[in-house]
């Protein structure tokens, strides 16, 4: 009987939080950025499939609106962000959200996945069933878990342009809310 070995990755986040000054983020085209997010979800509550909006620090790279905001507490996040969708108003290259967390399917598609100017598939295009990728961000040189993922499957993939990078047109369910629901002010406290 041959089995396969699983592995653990940590996977830290190469940058801080997104603080924009307004009440909305546009799609974000300098360096990546983590964002306290709240979108809807779906857990397990002792067996049962449960539903309701959520809140998590993640990645999300597409437009959002500032939901609330918090004076600096240490580690806290200090602005709380609501995913939505819109499509790029140009054909300039633009962060990708890696990894997807929205809809039916979360994946890891791309970050760390290629390298070089061939665009050679690393080894972690090669993970095993079972294997843990832990993505998170280092706040005072310790690392801070965000999400977690176990593999279930994969398959390897060369995206070849920046286009190929939008995973989201794969996933139709997969699209945030179209519209921002902006509140009247954001709070501070």
């Amino acid at each position: 009987m041959t089995t396969d070995t699983a592995f653990f990755v940590q996977f830290p986040h190469p940058g801080g939080e997104h603080a924009p000054k307004g009440n909305l983020m546009p799609w974000n085209t300098e360096a990546h950025r983590r964002k306290f997010l709240t979108s809807p979800g779906r857990f397990d509550e002792g067996g049962r499939a449960e539903e309701a909006e959520m809140v998590f620090c993640g990645e999300w790279e597409p437009p959002s609106s500032i939901v609330r905001r918090w004076q600096p507490n240490g580690r806290l996040a200090r602005v709380l962000h609501r995913p939505y969708w819109a499509s790029p108003s140009d054909d300039q290259p633009r962060q990708n959200t890696d990894p997807w967390v929205f809809g039916d399917h979360m994946m890891y598609s791309n970050c760390k996945q290629v390298t070089g100017s061939e665009r050679n598939p690393t080894t972690m295009q090669n993970l095993t069933r079972g294997s843990v990728i832990c993505f998170g961000s280092t706040i005072d040189n310790e690392f801070c878990l965000d999400t977690m993922f176990v593999v279930s499957s994969s398959e390897p993939w060369t995206p070849a342009t920046h286009r190929d990078l939008d995973v989201v047109q794969h996933l139709p369910s997969a699209r945030p809310r179209q519209s921002p629901e902006l509140p009247k002010t954001p709070t501070t406290s």
